[in-house]
């Protein structure tokens, strides 16, 4: 499982879906996780993706409405040719798999651009994370035998991208608010 590093930068304050969130951030520092240690891998039967970031707080409990939890997702598109900057269009959706502490369980999303995700269940992910060391370790895997509209298909021997992001529950990042890879990584899945 080879790593490489990919560089993160928060995202847009005007790719934001609504003008309360421009507003409220506009000023504010986030998506200041600059690094994620990426490494894929499969087994024939599933996808793994095991992601690093450094952490100086683990925000795994949720205990008022003012915490937020750490959280990473991978982005994949579900039609070649899909955005990575604008979550993807009607035309050309992206499928992010998520995970975040203080959920435990990780799920399946669709968006069609910017504030349109959509809750897809757990489509098959799986996730084991581990707090250490102040940083998280997260694995997240899926099968290849899902076949659901708004679902990225993967199959081992296909070229296809891979975009992340990271949100930092002590700086009360959640959804737009968050560091995000700017460009498509390129996936390939060897046979």
């Amino acid at each position: 499982m080879p790593g490489e590093t990919v560089q993160l930068q928060p995202t847009p304050i005007g790719s934001q879906p609504s003008h309360y969130v421009i507003n409220s951030w506009r000023e504010k520092p986030y998506g200041e996780s600059g690094l994620l240690e990426v490494s894929a891998a499969h087994n024939g039967e599933a996808l793994l993706f095991r992601l690093s970031w450094p952490d100086p707080t683990e925000d795994g409990r949720i205990d008022d409405t003012d915490r937020f939890g750490d959280g990473v997702a991978v982005l994949l598109p579900v039609v070649e040719g899909a955005t990575l900057q604008s979550m993807g269009s009607v035309e050309r959706p992206v499928n992010a798999w998520y995970w975040r502490a203080d959920l435990g369980a990780p799920f399946s999303v669709t968006a069609k651009g910017f504030g349109t995700t959509v809750r897809k269940g757990n489509g098959s992910i799986t996730a084991f994370a581990r707090y250490q060391d102040k940083a998280w370790h997260v694995v997240l895997a899926r099968s290849f035998d899902v076949d659901e509209e708004g679902i990225a298909a993967l199959q081992p021997g296909m070229t296809t991208q891979a975009g992340f992001a990271v949100w930092q529950g002590s700086n009360r990042e959640r959804a737009g608010i968050k560091a995000a890879s700017a460009e498509w990584e390129p996936l390939e899945i060897e046979v």
